[in-house]
C-alpha cells in the first residue's frame, strides 16, 4: 500500500496498512498519533539540519512557529479532559549519563511533554522505574510499557506514551435501558454483550454510496465528539478501512454532511486496550535520522559542552479505552430517565433503528474554539469484538 502522508496528523495512519497495527484482525484496537505528536514536536524543537526537515515533514509542518503551536491549539480542551476522564502521560527518558541542557528541559513543558533520565546500563532496574512511574500517575490503569529487553548499554533516549480514557457523555445512556444483545465478528460468529441504548436526536449520515453510515455524539468536554463509522456489511470493516486509507477526505467530507435526526441507537460497552512498537512506523514515513547513533541531530537535547551522543532507541505506546453509559458524568442531565422511558413507549418503534452490532471505525476528536485551527485526533480506533486488542 503506497505510505502516503503521516501518522501524526489527520487520518494518515491508516495508510500504513502493511504494519501490525493497522492489520485488520479479530482484536480491537485504538491508537493516538496525537499522543506521539507530542513528544516528537519537542525533538523537533531543538532538532537541527536533516533531522529536523524529517521530523517537521512527517508532522506535516512547514515553519518553526507551527511547532510552538503543536500543543497550544488544544490544551485548554485537553486540561478539562484531563481533570475528568483522560490521562495522558507523555515522557522522553535520556540515558543518566548524558548532560540534559536545562532549555530543553523547559521547552518540553510546552508540549505537555515530561524529561526525565533513567540507568539503562541497568535494563531491568530502569524498566521498573519507569513502568512505575507511568503506573502511578494512571492510578495503575496503564501499566508495563517498556520491558528489560527493550533496553540495552547502548539506549540511548526512549520515548513512552502511556493514555488512559473512559467516554464521558454530554448526555448519559440510562444503565436500565442496556439489554443483551448479538455482535457479530468479521467471520459472521456472534457472542452476547451489553449494548447502550438511546432515542435522541443524533448527527447522521448515511454514505449510500460508500456503504457505511456515520453517528456522532457530543462529549461533556467542549469541543470533543466521538464518531462512530458503521459499514452497511457484517465483514465491511475492512473495505471501509481500505476506503479512508486511500481517500483520506472522504472522512472529512462524511462529517461535513451530518444531520440531526431522531434516532434509537445501540452501541457496545467497550474495553480497548493497545500496545503500539511506533519505532518501525516512524522510519516508513521517513523519520530516520533521529535514530542514527553518530548523526541523529539532536545535539541540541544537551549542554553546549557536551561531548556525548544522543539518539532515539525507541518509541512505545499503551492505551487503556473504556466505554459504558456514564463516563465521568459532570452535571445532572437535563432529560430525566422517566421522560425518555416515556418517549421509548411512544415513539420508539418508530424510530430508525442504528445496531452498531458488527465490527465499526471510531475517531475521538477535539476540535478548538478557534474555526481557523484544525480538529485534532485524539484517537482512533476499531473495534471488533468484546475481547481486548
Amino acid at each position: 500500500m503506497d505510505l502516503l502522508k503521516t501518522i501524526c496528523s489527520e487520518t494518515y495512519w491508516m495508510q500504513l496498512g502493511e504494519c501490525e497495527v493497522l492489520k485488520v484482525s479479530p482484536g480491537s484496537t485504538v491508537v493516538s498519533p496525537f499522543g506521539l505528536r507530542l513528544p516528537l514536536c519537542a525533538l523537533a524543537a531543538v532538532a537541527r539540519g536533516h533531522a529536523k526537515e524529517e521530523l517537521m515533514s512527517a508532522l506535516g509542518m512547514s515553519r518553526e512557529s507551527e511547532i510552538k503551536n503543536c500543543y497550544r491549539d488544544v490544551n485548554q480542551e485537553v486540561a478539562i479532559m484531563a481533570s475528568y476522564d483522560l490521562m495522558l502521560k507523555n515522557v522522553i527518558y535520556l540515558n543518566e549519563s548524558l548532560e540534559v541542557a536545562p532549555s530543553f528541559k523547559n521547552s518540553s513543558r510546552r508540549y505537555s511533554v515530561r524529561i526525565d533520565k533513567a540507568g539503562f546500563r541497568y535494563p531491568t532496574a530502569a524498566a521498573k522505574y519507569m513502568n512505575r512511574w507511568f503506573a502511578q500517575e494512571t492510578l495503575y490503569r496503564v501499566s508495563t510499557l517498556i520491558d528489560e529487553d527493550d533496553i540495552d548499554n547502548t539506549t540511548s533516549m526512549v520515548i513512552l506514551s502511556g493514555i488512559y480514557y473512559k467516554v464521558s457523555w454530554e448526555m448519559p445512556f440510562y444503565l436500565q435501558f442496556t439489554k443483551p444483545m448479538k455482535f457479530y465478528d468479521l467471520k459472521n460468529n456472534y457472542e452476547i454483550i451489553p449494548m447502550l441504548c438511546k432515542l435522541d436526536s443524533f448527527l447522521y449520515f448515511d454514505d449510500v454510496n460508500n456503504n457505511f453510515k456515520v453517528l456522532t455524539i457530543h462529549l461533556g468536554t467542549p469541543g470533543a465528539s466521538i464518531s462512530f463509522y458503521l459499514p452497511e456489511t457484517r465483514t465491511g470493516l475492512p473495505d471501509l478501512i481500505k476506503k479512508l486509507s486511500n481517500d483520506p477526505e472522504l472522512m472529512t467530507e462524511s462529517l461535513k454532511k451530518l444531520q440531526m435526526k431522531r434516532l434509537r441507537i445501540y452501541l457496545p460497552r467497550m474495553q480497548i486496550k493497545t500496545y503500539v512498537d511506533w519505532s518501525g512506523f516512524m522510519r516508513l514515513i521517513g523519520i530516520n535520522d533521529v535514530f542514527s547513533v553518530n548523526a541523529s541531530g539532536l545535539e541540541g537535547i544537551l549542554k553546549n559542552d557536551s561531548n556525548s551522543h544522543v539518539y532515539l532507541s525507541t518509541a512505545k505506546q499503551k492505551i487503556f479505552m473504556e466505554m459504558d453509559e456514564l463516563g465521568v458524568m459532570r452535571q445532572k442531565p437535563e432529560n430525566t430517565m422517566e421522560q425518555e422511558a416515556r418517549e421509548f413507549a411512544e415513539f420508539g418503534d418508530d424510530l430508525e433503528q442504528l445496531e452498531f452490532d458488527h465490527p465499526f471505525f471510531f475517531t475521538l476528536t477535539v476540535s478548538p474554539p478557534q474555526p481557523d485551527k484544525t480538529p485534532v485526533q485524539m484517537l482512533i480506533g476499531a473495534f471488533h469484538g468484546p475481547y481486548e486488542g
